[in-house]
């Protein structure tokens, strides 16, 4: 248990220091290099709805895990 939790933490982490490089270097560059069509106010919209989109899905997972951990604990 306490394995994947420390993976997950782990992921998170790596995903957040890979948005931040990212948006560094979009705003360093001024271009965008993973979708060259796409405005940089756009593209940031875009990753802090994926950076939501992963925190809500963190939560869910959380609460699930602690909704069974009640139920096999009162059975």
């Amino acid at each position: 248990m306490m394995r994947q939790v420390r993976k997950q933490k782990v992921l998170g982490l790596a995903f957040c220091v890979s948005m931040a490089g990212l948006l560094a270097s979009i705003f360093l560059t001024g271009r965008n290099p993973l979708f060259p069509g796409m405005s940089g106010p756009l593209l940031v919209l875009f990753f802090f709805l994926a950076a939501a989109g992963s925190v809500i899905g963190l939560a869910a997972i959380r609460l699930r895990r602690t909704a069974k951990e009640i139920s096999d604990r009162d059975t």
